[in-house]
């Protein structure tokens, strides 16, 4: 699976959660598929999505605390709408 693939679909999980949910990234894949993720691709994810949610480009989440594991964990604020979930998928135009 390609970055962007894994972006698109890291993003259309959120729209999932409950307000008030905290998470880590990989709480939104299914464990066997976050393990099949090569190491690279998953510290990629991380950095891209907390560089977005830092820049407000991903609205709706902060980023909280880490864990004693140095994972970020995540808190949802409200719904992101469908459109907005395509809006993202579509404005990242990330290269593998």
């Amino acid at each position: 699976m390609i970055r962007i693939e894994l972006f698109n679909q890291l993003v259309n999980e959120i729209s999932c959660l409950q307000t008030s949910d905290e998470f880590l990234i990989s709480d939104l894949f299914k464990g066997y598929e976050w393990k099949k993720i090569a190491k690279a691709d998953r510290l990629w994810l991380g950095r891209e999505f907390l560089n977005r949610v830092k820049n407000n480009e991903i609205k709706n989440i902060e980023n909280i605390e880490k864990t004693s594991s140095n994972k970020q964990v995540y808190k949802k604020h409200s719904k992101i709408k469908a459109f907005e979930c395509s809006r993202l998928c579509s404005q990242y135009n990330i290269v593998a």
